[in-house]
């Protein structure tokens, strides 16, 4: 089953208070997409979302 769109956005919406926009670490910047979660973390806080899909992408990481 692949991600729809609507909810990949939602999930996405849920991480970005926690996606800093400018870090001296970049990868800050990013998601991460593993085992049915997306990750997100500041080093302060760490957000965890369970999404049961299955994801047919060639990378783990979406830049925000």
């Amino acid at each position: 089953m692949d991600i729809q769109v609507a909810r990949f956005r939602e999930v996405l919406s849920l991480l970005k208070p926690v996606v800093p926009r400018k870090t001296a670490l970049p990868v800050l910047t990013n998601v991460m997409l593993k085992d049915g979660q997306v990750v997100a973390t500041d080093l302060e806080t760490i957000v965890k979302i369970p999404v049961p899909e299955e994801y047919p992408l060639p990378a783990s990481i979406h830049q925000l």
